[in-house]
């Protein structure tokens, strides 16, 4: 749910850490706390394409679209850990958090040795149907009998 509907709902943070203090609360939010965006609706998708990953795996400017659902994915996986190491505050002290691990976030982490640079890198490579990788230690090979082998090195 959009941020705004869980205090709505008397469900938001503030809400529910005054009922239980040692409470541990996820949120997931599209845009994580940009109240600009915050009643705009996120999904995956939609995600990919705000944060560049459809055009990385695209070919000449042509964007690809991801049928796996990375970003939910690794938000719940990312979600997790802020959970546990909210778990173990909590164990610690006594008192409860609020994870806030939002998809925007989350797409952006994913790739981010896509958005490191530094004076004189190379333009990074575009994907495409027959993109094999962006170098020979990063990439596809073909072997005997139409099998396929990934190196990364």
């Amino acid at each position: 749910m959009r941020p705004a509907v869980a205090g709505r709902l008397g469900m938001d943070y503030e809400a529910v850490r005054r009922i239980n203090p040692r409470i541990i609360y996820l949120s997931a939010p599209g845009y994580g706390s940009y109240k600009a965006m915050e009643s705009k609706p996120a999904f995956d998708p939609l995600l990919q394409s705000l944060s560049g990953a459809v055009l990385a795996q695209g070919g000449g400017r042509q964007p690809s679209l991801h049928t796996i659902p990375l970003n939910d994915a690794m938000t719940a996986a990312l979600s997790a850990f802020g959970v546990a190491a909210a778990l173990l505050h909590r164990l610690r002290t006594g008192e409860g958090q609020r994870v806030l691990c939002s998809l925007t976030a989350t797409s952006l982490a994913i790739q981010a040795a896509e958005f490191t640079t530094w004076d004189g890198a190379p333009e990074p490579a575009e994907g495409g149907p027959a993109f094999a990788g962006p170098s020979p230690t990063e990439r596809w090979y073909a072997t005997a009998g139409d099998r396929r082998l990934f190196v990364d090195a």
